[in-house]
């Protein structure tokens, strides 16, 4: 659960928590799960624009998936690499917003006098 308090976040939280019980049940695959998630977070969130990190999140998770799907990866594996992933994409956006330029507003004025100019520039 995400602990969320908007009821579109819960219903994806349900849709999330029944696919994982279907998915090992082997009712549904792993990809059709990561697949309706998708979908239904799309539904929810029709003017969400997703970032780079959440479209390289949702093509890891359906990569898992696949390898799920064949038994390559077990659940926990399945968990651990996603619970990685996250964070390698957290610490990256952290990384990028710390080394953006920082805008800066320089103001340049006249202390001298009119014949005799002396310009003094101050930024924030």
């Amino acid at each position: 659960s995400s602990n969320c308090g908007d009821e579109r976040c819960r219903a994806l939280d349900a849709i999330e928590e029944k696919g994982y019980g279907l998915a090992r049940q082997k009712k549904i695959t792993w990809v059709k799960l990561v697949d309706t998630f998708y979908k239904k977070r799309a539904e929810y969130y029709p003017s969400s624009q997703d970032s780079s990190g959440v479209n390289e999140l949702k093509s890891y998770q359906r990569a898992l998936a696949e390898q799920m799907d064949l038994g390559k990866l077990t659940e926990s594996q399945w968990a651990y690499l996603v619970e990685k992933k996250t964070g390698d994409i957290s610490a990256r956006n952290e990384a990028l917003s710390n080394s953006a330029p920082r805008q800066r507003n320089c103001t340049t004025t006249n202390v001298g006098t009119k014949s005799f100019p002396e310009y003094k520039t101050t930024c924030n």
